[in-house]
């Protein structure tokens, strides 16, 4: 697999912040094989991502909060695991809320409609 990565506070070349309803940023940007093959080349030397070649039992940790794409160079799968903590529950929270109301009472127990 081929990794790009920005850290947090970079927009990436060819992707959009764009506020949602509740006024936070959605990212909007093109697929990762669109950003490889149509992005990527144009980019300026400093404007380059951090890259990496994950190969056969390898293991990428991407922190939260840190844009990435990844893109297949041979047939693969994945397995991904997201972390929850203090840190990030109240917007994990407001994502559950957002995505799936009727399952976040049940996920996260009576407290989720945190503000």
């Amino acid at each position: 697999k081929r990794w790009a990565l920005y850290p947090p506070g970079r927009v990436p070349p060819g992707v959009r912040l764009v506020p949602d309803l509740d006024g936070e940023m959605d990212v909007v940007g093109p697929t990762s094989q669109q950003w490889f093959l149509e992005v990527y080349p144009q980019l300026a030397p400093w404007d380059k991502p951090i890259e990496a070649v994950q190969e056969a039992g390898e293991t990428i940790f991407v922190p939260s909060g840190w844009w990435h794409c990844v893109l297949n160079l041979t047939h693969t799968i994945a397995l991904t695991h997201n972390f929850v903590s203090a840190a990030n529950l109240k917007n994990v929270c407001k994502d559950m809320r957002q995505s799936s109301p009727a399952a976040a009472p049940a996920a996260v127990g009576e407290d989720w409609r945190m503000s």
